[in-house]
C-alpha cells in the first residue's frame, strides 16, 4: 500500500468521525426541542385543566395546594428555630466558658495576692525572730533621759546612784512575744478580708419581686404565701399539696406565690418574691436548658377546685419568644411536662405523659395540646393563651377558670 493510499484512508476516516458528531448533534438538539415541546405542551394541558375545572374543583384544588404551601411554610420555620435554637446554645456556651474563665483568672488573682501576703507576713516574722531588737540590757532612767538633758544649757538634774539599782530591766523576750501577736492578728483580719472578698458574688442571692406587690398573671380570689427560707424541696412541694384543697363556699381560683429572704448587691437583706428560676430551683425541678433560656421571670402557680371537682394545680409560664418555646415543646413536650409535674402526679400518670402521644383539642374556643386515658379522662395539656402566657394544667375546669379569669381582666 502507498502512501497515498494510507492518507486517502485517514481522510475517509475523519470525515466519517465528522459525519457522526454532526449527526449525534443534531440528535441531542432534536432531543432538546422535543424534551421543550412535551413540557409546553404538559404546562398548556394543566392551564387548560385549570380553565375547564369548575368552581368547586378550583376551590378545592387552590385549598390543597394552599395547605401544602401551609406544611411547607411551617417545616421551614421549624428548621429555622431549630438552628436559631443551635446557634443561641453555642452562643450561651461560649459565654458561660468565658465567664467561667474569667472567674477563675480573677480567682487566680486574688488567691496569688493572698499567697504573697502570707509569705510577707511569714517573712516579717522570720526577721523579728532572727534578728533581735536592739535593746539595751543596761537600760536606766539616766540613760533614756542623758540625751534629752544635754541638748538643753537650761536644764540639770542629778540621778542618785541607788535610783539605778531601782530601775527594773525590762525582759527582751516579752517584747518580742508582744510584737509576734501583733503581727498573728493582722495577719488573720487580712485572710479574712481576702476570702470575703473572692467568695462574695457565690453568696449573693438574685432579686426578686418586691412581696408588698403581690400581683397576679391573672385575677384570683385568694393569695397564699409560702416562706421557702431554710426549707428542702420536698418541705416546699408538701407545702404547695397542702394548698390543693377543695372550697366549701364554691370554686375559687387561688395564686400560691413564694418568698425568701434575699441580699441585693449593696448586700442589703430584703423579703422578696420568688422569681421563675429561682422557683425551679428551691423544688427541684429540672427542665431543658434550651427551654428556660426564653422563659420570663414572670410565673404564676395557682390552685383551683370546688365542691365536685379534684383539687388540681395549675402553672402558668411566661415566654418571650413563642416561637422558641412551642417549637421546644412539640420536639419534647412529653419530658418537660414530666419533669414540671414530677412531684404533683401518680407514678402511673407520670407513665401516661411519657408513653402516651398527645392531641388536639379545642376547648373554651382555644386551641390545646393534652394527653387524656382510655377512659377519656385529662392527664395533663397545655396551651397558649396569648404569645407570652402559657398556661399547663392537669384538670379541664380548672383551665376554664383561667381562661374565664384571663378574659374577663382583658375586658375590664
Amino acid at each position: 500500500m502507498t502512501n497515498d493510499d494510507i492518507q486517502k484512508d485517514r481522510l475517509r476516516a475523519q470525515m466519517a468521525m465528522s459525519n457522526k458528531d454532526r449527526v449525534e448533534s443534531n440528535t441531542e438538539s432534536k432531543n432538546d426541542n422535543k424534551k421543550e415541546v412535551v413540557d409546553n405542551l404538559e404546562q398548556k394541558k394543566v392551564e387548560a385543566r385549570k380553565a375547564m375545572e369548575s368552581k368547586e374543583h378550583k376551590e378545592a384544588r387552590e385549598k390543597r395546594e394552599a395547605e401544602i404551601e401551609a406544611i411547607r411554610l411551617h417545616e421551614q420555620k421549624i428548621i429555622e428555630i431549630r438552628h436559631k435554637r443551635e446557634l443561641l446554645e453555642k452562643q450561651k456556651s461560649l459565654e458561660e466558658t468565658q465567664s467561667k474563665e474569667q472567674l477563675s483568672k480573677k480567682n487566680i488573682e486574688e488567691e496569688n495576692k493572698y499567697q504573697d501576703e502570707l509569705k510577707k507576713a511569714s517573712s516579717i516574722i522570720e526577721n523579728i525572730k532572727n534578728n533581735e531588737p536592739s535593746i539595751s540590757p543596761l537600760r536606766t532612767l539616766k540613760t533614756d533621759q542623758s540625751p534629752i538633758l544635754t541638748e538643753s544649757k537650761n536644764i540639770s538634774a542629778t540621778i542618785r546612784p541607788e535610783t539605778i539599782n531601782e530601775i527594773n530591766v525590762p525582759n527582751q523576750s516579752s517584747w518580742l512575744k508582744i510584737l509576734v501577736i501583733i503581727f498573728i492578728f493582722i495577719l488573720v483580719i487580712s485572710s479574712v478580708f481576702i476570702l470575703y472578698t473572692v467568695n462574695k458574688k457565690t453568696i449573693t442571692i438574685q432579686t426578686g419581686v418586691p412581696t408588698e406587690n403581690i400581683a397576679s398573671l391573672i385575677p384570683v380570689n385568694t393569695n397564699v404565701k409560702i416562706n421557702v427560707d431554710n426549707k428542702t424541696p420536698a418541705n416546699i412541694i408538701s407545702l404547695i399539696k397542702s394548698q390543693l384543697r377543695p372550697s366549701v363556699t364554691g370554686p375559687s381560683l387561688q395564686q400560691i406565690y413564694f418568698e425568701s429572704l434575699q441580699t441585693d448587691a449593696e448586700g442589703n437583706k430584703n423579703t422578696k418574691r420568688l422569681e421563675t428560676i429561682d422557683f425551679l430551683s428551691v423544688t427541684n425541678i429540672s427542665l431543658p436548658a434550651d427551654f428556660i433560656h426564653f422563659l420570663q421571670p414572670e410565673y404564676m402557680v395557682a390552685s383551683f377546685a370546688d365542691i365536685n371537682t379534684p383539687a388540681s394545680i395549675s402553672i402558668i409560664l411566661t415566654t418571650r419568644s413563642f416561637e422558641h418555646t412551642y417549637a421546644k415543646l412539640l420536639d419534647s413536650e412529653s419530658d418537660i411536662l414530666s419533669l414540671l409535674y414530677k412531684d404533683f402526679l401518680t407514678p402511673d400518670q407520670i407513665s401516661n405523659i411519657k408513653n402516651t402521644d398527645f392531641i388536639d383539642k379545642t376547648i373554651n374556643n382555644i386551641d390545646t395540646r393534652g394527653i387524656y386515658t382510655n377512659e377519656g379522662e385529662l392527664v395533663i395539656m397545655y396551651s397558649f393563651i396569648n404569645p407570652k402566657f402559657l398556661v399547663i394544667t392537669t384538670n379541664i375546669e380548672s383551665f376554664n377558670a383561667i381562661i374565664n379569669s384571663y378574659r374577663q381582666s382583658n375586658n375590664n
